[in-house]
């Protein structure tokens, strides 16, 4: 899926990013509000050249409350997570990885989303 978002939103997005954090600590930052759901960003992908212009992406995955998922994966720890990946019983990305925010529990859960600022249309001159 692939959603566009006001440049403000892009950045929130774009601070929200943390896979060392979620790496070392399995922690997030913060989470970003879109359309009622909760997300993090995941990674960066820039530049992307189309049209003649730069075009950033943000993959973004949804966060969820552990009391209320109800994912078909089991939320597992980082290193639980990628055990399981090693062992061919889960697929690689951050799909029912259990992380944490603040002092909350959150799953990370689905498939990522791209996120894309809106492009700002350039007024033509006619002088």
């Amino acid at each position: 899926m692939e959603t566009i978002v006001s440049i403000p939103k892009f950045w929130e997005f774009e601070k929200s990013i943390c896979p060392g954090l979620i790496s070392e600590k399995g922690q997030i930052k913060m989470v970003v509000d879109l359309q009622g759901l909760k997300y993090v960003g995941i990674e960066s992908i820039t530049p992307l050249i189309r049209n003649g212009r730069r075009e950033n992406i943000i993959l973004a995955i949804q966060a969820i409350p552990l009391e209320v998922y109800s994912g078909d994966l089991k939320p597992l720890t980082y290193n639980e997570h990628f055990l399981e990946v090693n062992l061919k019983k889960r697929k690689h990305g951050y799909n029912g990885m259990l992380v944490t925010l603040q002092n909350s529990k959150v799953v990370l859960s689905g498939e990522n989303i791209k996120i894309k600022a809106e492009q700002k249309q350039e007024q033509l001159s006619i002088f």
